[in-house]
């Protein structure tokens, strides 16, 4: 220290590893190599001061993080879904399966169904019996349960039990995904 000058406030950079004076800037220790912490900010009143313009810039940042991943109004932030459409859509569905049981026609029944349910029944599929008519009935009769955008349930009975099916959009059209 020079003799008439005030002690310095900022810390003198010294090495974590073995205790050597460092320059102020450098990165590595030269009496050891090892990597040197960053030099501390300076403190005012025992409280680290944070330069404002970073303060501001941070502030900015969240803002625009808020308005473009989902500060706006719900609406925005979820793509419409029209229930009422899904529900007419799939009942379409299921009256084109009914159609195809009642007459008989095998490969609009299969056309109507998705691709895993279609590759179990395809080569057992017999759509003439009693069983072909109930199942008919019971698509006739099916009630929508829960409705999602590409999804729905349906309740359905035959005889005196009740089953649970689903319909989902595949490849762009409603199919039958359960019986």
């Amino acid at each position: 220290m020079v003799r008439g000058t005030a002690p310095s406030k900022e810390r003198t950079p010294t090495c974590a590893n073995c205790g050597a004076v460092a320059a102020y800037a450098a990165r590595f220790c030269t009496r050891c190599g090892s990597a040197m912490l960053a030099p501390r900010s300076p403190r005012r009143g025992g409280k680290w001061l944070i330069p404002v313009g970073a303060l501001a810039a941070t502030a900015i940042i969240v803002v625009v993080a808020i308005l473009a991943f989902g500060g706006g109004s719900d609406q925005a932030a979820a793509p419409a879904f029209d229930e009422a459409a899904v529900r007419q859509e799939t009942r379409e569905l299921l009256d084109r399966m009914v159609l195809a049981l009642t007459n008989g026609d095998r490969e609009a029944f299969l056309s109507g169904l998705d691709s895993s349910l279609q590759a179990q029944v395809s080569a057992n599929l017999d759509i003439s019996g009693p069983r072909a008519a109930q199942l008919a009935s019971a698509l006739q009769a099916a009630k929508p349960l829960d409705v999602y955008p590409g999804f729905a349930y349906f309740e359905v009975s035959a005889g005196d039990r009740t089953y649970l099916i689903y319909v989902l959009k595949e490849g762009g059209e409603w199919k039958l995904g359960g019986l």
